[in-house]
């Protein structure tokens, strides 16, 4: 099954210890999609804005 994301999801990146929420997805294809790092002030320089980028195949939701 195809996991369809939107923004304002939370996502853990699968096989890492990522997790964060969508920020924005590739509207035409929706197989990349901009992700908001928890923990973007442990690797964040000044000019960076604490999203990665991710196909849609490596995120699955967060589950509490």
């Amino acid at each position: 099954m195809f996991n369809i994301f939107k923004v304002g999801d939370r996502v853990k990146v699968k096989d890492q210890d990522i997790f964060g929420v969508i920020t924005w997805v590739d509207v035409w294809t929706s197989s990349y999609a901009t992700v908001l790092d928890d923990a973007r002030e442990e690797w964040m320089e000044e000019d960076d804005d604490g999203t990665l980028e991710f196909r849609v195949t490596e995120l699955e939701r967060e589950v509490s």
